[in-house]
Protein backbone atom coordinates (compact mmCIF):
# COMPACT_ATOMS: atom_id res chain seq x y z
CA UNK A 1 0.00 0.00 0.00
CA UNK A 2 1.10 3.37 -0.66
CA UNK A 3 0.48 6.74 0.92
CA UNK A 4 0.36 10.47 -0.22
CA UNK A 5 -1.01 12.08 2.90
CA UNK A 6 -3.09 15.27 2.83
CA UNK A 7 -5.25 17.96 5.13
CA UNK A 8 -6.93 20.72 5.09
CA UNK A 9 -8.88 20.54 1.75
CA UNK A 10 -6.50 18.22 0.16
CA UNK A 11 -7.41 14.51 -0.07
CA UNK A 12 -5.20 11.48 1.64
CA UNK A 13 -4.92 9.08 -1.30
CA UNK A 14 -4.35 5.42 -0.20
CA UNK A 15 -2.93 2.75 -3.67
CA UNK A 16 -3.46 -0.83 -3.05
CA UNK A 17 -0.92 -2.69 -5.18
CA UNK A 18 -0.58 -6.11 -6.20
CA UNK A 19 3.09 -7.53 -6.81
CA UNK A 20 3.79 -11.00 -8.08
CA UNK A 21 6.83 -12.75 -8.83
CA UNK A 22 7.81 -13.24 -12.75
CA UNK A 23 10.63 -15.58 -14.43
CA UNK A 24 12.53 -12.58 -14.80
CA UNK A 25 14.31 -10.13 -12.36
CA UNK A 26 11.23 -7.75 -12.41
CA UNK A 27 8.10 -8.87 -10.55
CA UNK A 28 4.78 -7.99 -12.05
CA UNK A 29 2.94 -5.09 -10.64
CA UNK A 30 -0.73 -4.30 -10.51
CA UNK A 31 -2.80 -1.41 -9.26
CA UNK A 32 -6.01 -3.17 -7.33
CA UNK A 33 -7.75 -0.08 -5.70
CA UNK A 34 -7.20 3.68 -5.06
CA UNK A 35 -9.04 5.11 -2.21
CA UNK A 36 -9.60 9.05 -1.35
CA UNK A 37 -9.91 10.15 2.26
CA UNK A 38 -11.52 13.70 2.85
CA UNK A 39 -11.25 13.14 6.40
CA UNK A 40 -9.15 16.03 8.40
CA UNK A 41 -8.11 14.35 11.06
CA UNK A 42 -5.04 12.23 10.92
CA UNK A 43 -7.14 9.75 14.15
CA UNK A 44 -9.61 8.73 11.31
CA UNK A 45 -7.26 8.91 8.39
CA UNK A 46 -5.11 6.03 10.62
CA UNK A 47 -8.02 4.29 11.21
CA UNK A 48 -9.03 3.91 7.52
CA UNK A 49 -5.68 2.87 6.29
CA UNK A 50 -5.80 0.26 9.24
CA UNK A 51 -8.23 -0.86 7.93
CA UNK A 52 -7.27 -1.09 4.49
CA UNK A 53 -4.14 -2.83 6.00
CA UNK A 54 -5.83 -5.49 6.96
CA UNK A 55 -8.72 -5.96 4.40
CA UNK A 56 -6.18 -6.20 1.39
CA UNK A 57 -3.81 -8.37 3.85
CA UNK A 58 -0.94 -5.92 2.59
CA UNK A 59 2.99 -6.40 4.03
CA UNK A 60 4.28 -3.39 3.76
CA UNK A 61 2.57 0.52 4.15
CA UNK A 62 4.52 3.23 2.19
CA UNK A 63 4.03 6.61 3.39
CA UNK A 64 4.99 10.02 2.56
CA UNK A 65 5.83 10.48 5.91
CA UNK A 66 7.83 14.29 5.77
CA UNK A 67 6.35 17.32 6.33
CA UNK A 68 3.02 17.20 7.12
CA UNK A 69 2.76 13.23 6.43
CA UNK A 70 4.69 13.01 10.01
CA UNK A 71 1.52 13.54 11.68
CA UNK A 72 -0.32 10.95 10.25
CA UNK A 73 2.67 8.46 11.17
CA UNK A 74 2.33 9.76 14.48
CA UNK A 75 -1.17 8.16 15.10
CA UNK A 76 -0.30 4.94 12.83
CA UNK A 77 2.58 4.19 15.77
CA UNK A 78 -0.59 4.14 18.58
CA UNK A 79 -2.77 0.85 18.69
CA UNK A 80 -6.35 2.24 17.69
CA UNK A 81 -9.72 0.60 18.68
CA UNK A 82 -12.06 0.22 15.51
CA UNK A 83 -15.28 2.40 16.90
CA UNK A 84 -17.61 0.11 14.93
CA UNK A 85 -16.28 -3.54 15.48
CA UNK A 86 -14.43 -2.95 18.56
CA UNK A 87 -11.49 -4.46 17.42
CA UNK A 88 -7.91 -3.74 18.29
CA UNK A 89 -6.33 -2.33 15.30
CA UNK A 90 -2.34 -2.61 16.13
CA UNK A 91 0.61 0.03 14.71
Amino acid sequence: MGVDVGRFGCSTEAVIIKVTPSSGDIPRKRVVNIYSFEEEHFGMQALKLKRLFQQYHCKVAVIDGNGLGAGLVDMLTMDTVDPDTGETLYN
